[in-house]
């Protein structure tokens, strides 16, 4: 019999594939589990800290790493333009082709290219937990509030008191705003609302007609749009898939398990991308120290894990914090020491720690029986091994 080794199945107790991702036909037309990418370092930026956030704009990558912003060219040059006043957590990033805003969760901060970065200092901008663009507008979301704000039209550094719309269908706050296909989505702790550019004088935003969604996300850090579709954390702790008005649940019971088991999962992020033509929905869990990966192509998922290990030998959570496609590179920023990475398939190690891959197989038995096979024949691909040099010396 052929044991189902070569599957993304979870196995015994929910073990999943560690640090590989199954492919059900490769281009041999054979099922298989292939490692996914090490981190090959990009740029080290040189200040030891969390990368909070990176965004691309007209050419350029900007990054957070600290409390300190970056701009990076292609050329690997790098440019300090300012600092923020907090050093920690993520930042969200979007602009409208001249101006980068960043929100950090409390303040705005606002780069003007050419010009020179500083938090925003109109005193009628209400702080952001999140920030989108869209139709000319910059858009936040207001903390502990169900507001979203609006900007002057193509200016983050001007705000008015009366611009701003209250989601209504739910008495939650509003944790995260995006952009997607010109409707403007608003997610609450326990709602969802939809809504679209009217042209009103008075504030442009309006929801529209049954746009309105039950549900809403545990993590404001979770969203993430890929293809005109959402992914992220709904506030029952699953994860979910939403297309147009439409949602299904594409957490499985044993990852629904292991989320459920989680003392924190407010502070869960996600970041997505297309990997050798498979798109992948990465979810991480710094409190839980947790990483999950899943291959929306396949419906498959996987476990992540990177170093360092802790005092029981296990290994802890992928080292990635933020994701930007540029230069035509995947970059992530390492969650601790300041340095980009490029995901990378034929670098076979994390910034040179050895990546640790496994698959633990399903209970094979007969009727609850022990079976006892007397041969074992296993079918992989074999490796080349590094490149080094032979030198031969003669006594």
């Amino acid at each position: 019999m052929e044991i189902p080794f070569l599957s993304g199945v979870s196995g015994p107790d929910g073990r999943y594939p560690v640090n590989l991702f199954f492919v059900p036909e490769t281009e041999r037309g054979r099922a298989a589990l292939i490692g996914t990418p090490g981190l090959l370092e990009y740029l080290d930026l040189s200040h030891y800290a969390e990368v909070r956030g990176l965004h691309v704009m007209n050419g350029l990558l900007y990054a957070v790493c600290g409390n300190t912003l970056y701009s990076i060219t292609s050329g690997l040059t790098k440019t300090n333009l300012g600092t923020l006043l907090t050093a920690t957590g993520h930042v969200f990033m979007s602009d409208n082709g001249t101006q980068l805003l960043i929100s950090d969760g409390t303040h705005g901060y606002l780069y003007p290219i050419g010009g020179t970065f500083a938090k925003i200092a109109d005193t009628d901008f209400p702080g952001a937990t999140s920030v989108t663009f869209q139709d000319t507008y910059f858009i936040v979301t207001e903390p502990g509030t169900g507001k979203i704000w609006i900007s002057a039209q193509n200016d983050g550094t001007s705000w008015d008191a009366l611009d701003y719309a209250t989601a209504e269908g739910a008495p939650d706050d509003a944790l995260c705003v995006v952009s997607n296909n010109r409707e403007l989505w608003v997610f609450g702790s326990e709602s969802t609302e939809i809504y679209y550019n009217s042209g009103d004088v008075d504030f442009p935003f309006e929801r529209i007609q049954g746009g309105f969604l039950e549900g809403g996300i545990a993590a404001s850090n979770s969203v993430v749009k890929q293809e005109g579709s959402f992914f992220g954390l709904d506030d029952h702790g699953l994860v979910r898939l939403t297309r147009g008005l439409e949602g299904s649940i594409v957490s499985t019971p044993e990852i629904a398990r292991h989320i459920a088991s989680y003392s924190t999962i407010s502070d869960a992020f996600s970041f997505s991308y297309v990997y050798q033509g498979n798109i992948f929905f990465q979810l991480t869990f710094p409190t839980a120290n947790k990483s999950w990966l899943y291959n929306v192509t396949t419906g498959f998922w996987s476990e992540l894990r990177s170093y360092p290990r802790d005092g029981e030998g296990n290994e802890g959570r992928h080292r990635a914090n933020c994701y930007a496609y540029f230069d035509r590179k995947h970059i992530v920023g390492d969650y601790e020491n300041g340095k980009l990475y490029q995901f990378d398939g034929d670098t076979y190690t994390d910034n040179g720690e050895i990546i640790t891959r496994q698959r633990t197989a399903p209970e094979i038995h007969a009727d609850r029986k022990t079976i006892v096979f007397s041969d074992l024949e296993i079918e992989f691909k074999a490796g080349v091994g590094l490149v080094t040099q032979l030198v031969e010396m003669d006594n």
